[in-house]
């Protein structure tokens, strides 16, 4: 079901459920549908149609989402959150549940390009002799996601980063750090600190920080 006068995602493409990316654009579309029966009245449902979830403070856009619901891409940090804040029941607090998700999706897709056995991928017991960890990286999207909640919300809460420093407790030159391209990682005292001044969801930032690390 979509909002009446909203353009209707192209889902000629048959979606495979076998594969994780279209097991999660199923679970996304489900989710889409009971947001919008929960809605009820049009005007309500207006308001989380994919028009203002791609306007929102997220940072994604219409294709984007579209391309999430279609099963043709994997839904960036920033996407799945514009749509999980917007349609879940309980709005941002939804993230996490859906963090996981979005991950099991990354290690399943990892998985196929290692050359792990199908069943491994749909979670069945593999013989020991096929079974192996992906090789953990650092995550660059999860890193840049990262700093763009930061300095955003250090951009709304109109703050030097030497206000920043001083009232998270912290060195000028760890803010500096944590919010600049190129630099390390930050801790996670240091995530949460600065997190706590700029009034930012922490639990998304350490999850964030968490793919950052690999």
């Amino acid at each position: 079901m979509f909002v009446e006068g909203e353009p209707v995602p192209n889902r000629r493409r048959t979606i495979d459920r076998s594969h994780p990316l279209g097991r999660f654009a199923v679970q996304l579309y489900e989710l889409q549908e009971g947001a919008i029966a929960r809605a009820g009245g049009s005007q309500a449902a207006r308001e989380i149609s994919i028009d203002k979830v791609a306007t929102g403070k997220w940072g994604t856009s219409r294709t984007a989402i579209y391309a999430a619901l279609n099963g043709t891409r994997l839904a960036s940090m920033n996407t799945l959150c514009a749509m999980v804040s917007a349609w879940h029941p309980l709005g941002e607090k939804g993230i996490p549940e859906w963090q996981k998700l979005r991950r099991d999706v990354e290690e399943q897709l990892a998985a196929m390009r290692s050359g792990m056995p199908a069943r491994a991928i749909a979670g069945e017991a593999a013989p020991a002799v096929h079974q192996r960890e992906p090789v953990r990286v650092p995550d660059e999207e999860a890193l840049r996601q990262l700093r763009i909640l930061l300095t955003t919300g250090l951009a709304q809460a109109r703050l030097t980063k030497t206000q920043l420093a001083a009232r998270a407790a912290l060195g000028r030159t760890t803010v500096h750090e944590a919010l600049a391209q190129g630099r390390p990682v930050p801790s996670a005292a240091t995530v949460v600190a600065i997190g706590n001044v700029l009034r930012l969801e922490t639990a998304l930032l350490l999850e964030l920080q968490r793919q950052a690390v690999g």
